[in-house]
């Protein structure tokens, strides 16, 4: 099993000893050994970013991408009414092309041989993976293939197979363009970071994340409104992202399995059918003098920032890419495992729901 993320490059303009000390790594330049050759034994270490940095900014960039997301829905789906969860253009369709694209050109970038690795680990991990979602497409399509969307009959099930051809090839391939756009723009701009560069943005997105912390909070209590149900999924959507990061460790290294991804996955997309059961079985908010349904609220919190955050399509779509030229098998298989398995799972969960009062 490996970590993922926790062993970026490292810059070796930066990391030279030549260029100064690192945190915690002393400067020493290597005693010259007979054949006029540095010893590599007092050579310095580059040190490696603490494993809280990394939850860190994971934790921050999961609620800027889980709010973003939320606002692209509700740009696409209630204003413009492009995205809609019983067409093949569902919602969150454009939020995963555009999270892709943006996972793409960061990994494409320089930026992973720099000091910067807990930053990039907040912006792959925390921001792209939250900002794309796995289990609220898987949810729809689920939808749709059991019949409880109200598009007509006869084209339920095809609607549903022709959403999964067209978003995940949609997905890759913005993801594959990303990687270009990276190497073009990255080759620009070049990778050079100030040798404080880690220490500043990690006190930056700390001072960030508490304060954002304390705002969506204060949203909550406050706000009159339903969308204080907003503000409850961005306090939520940390949890769900640190979770699928530390499940990240977790390979099958003989059959390149990404089993972390998998889980997460797998476990977002139940969660969330087992959210819309109790939706629809459960909740009761009736009576005109109501203006606030705490137990939606919080349905909704828990299903659009833990469940959402907790599972990813562009991380997904990153590691599909990556097998498929060395290893097409286990792409492919990888694929289709995670498709098959979460369909079949809400598939059973959300039939049994639609069907219930017949039984």
């Amino acid at each position: 099993m490996e970590v993922d993320g926790s062993s970026s490059e490292r810059d070796p303009e930066y990391d030279s000893v030549a260029d100064g000390k690192r945190s915690g790594t002393p400067s020493v330049v290597g005693k010259k050994n007979g054949n006029g050759v540095p010893d590599v034994a007092t050579q310095p270490t580059p040190s490696q970013p603490s494993e809280v940095w990394f939850y860190i900014q994971i934790a921050f960039f999961a609620m800027c991408g889980c709010l973003c997301r939320i606002g692209i829905d509700r740009c696409f789906g209630n204003l413009a009414k492009i995205e809609n969860s019983a067409q093949i253009v569902n919602q969150s369709f454009f939020s995963n092309i555009f999270g892709s694209f943006v996972l793409g050109a960061l990994n494409g970038s320089p930026m992973s041989k720099t000091r910067l690795a807990a930053l990039l680990k907040g912006l792959t991990t925390g921001f792209c993976g939250s900002f794309t979602t796995w289990s609220k497409w898987n949810q729809q399509i689920s939808l749709t293939l059991v019949g409880e969307s109200q598009t007509p009959g006869t084209q339920m099930q095809v609607l549903s197979i022709a959403s999964w051809f067209i978003g995940f090839y949609t997905f890759i391939g913005s993801y594959a363009v990303g990687i270009d756009f990276g190497k073009d723009v990255g080759r620009l701009i070049g990778k050079h970071v100030h040798k404080k560069g880690d220490k500043i943005a990690n006190v930056c997105v700390t001072v960030l994340l508490l304060l954002a912390t304390g705002g969506f909070i204060a949203g909550v209590v406050v706000d009159p409104t339903v969308n204080k149900q907003i503000w409850l999924a961005v306090l939520f959507a940390p949890f769900g992202a640190c979770l699928r990061a530390w499940l990240s460790r977790f390979r099958i290294e003989r059959f390149k399995l990404p089993l972390g991804t998998l889980i997460a996955n797998v476990l977002g997309a139940v969660l969330l059918a087992g959210l819309h059961v109790i939706n629809t079985r459960a909740v009761h908010c009736t009576g005109s003098g109501i203006s606030i349904c705490w137990p939606t609220i919080v349905t909704y919190g828990v299903g659009t920032g833990f469940c959402a955050c907790l599972t990813t399509i562009s991380t997904f779509m990153s590691e599909v890419y990556k097998l498929r030229p060395e290893h097409p098998r286990f792409a492919y298989f990888y694929a289709l495992l995670t498709v098959i398995t979460c369909q079949v799972l809400t598939g059973i969960i959300n039939g049994i729901n639609l069907n219930y009062d017949t039984y």
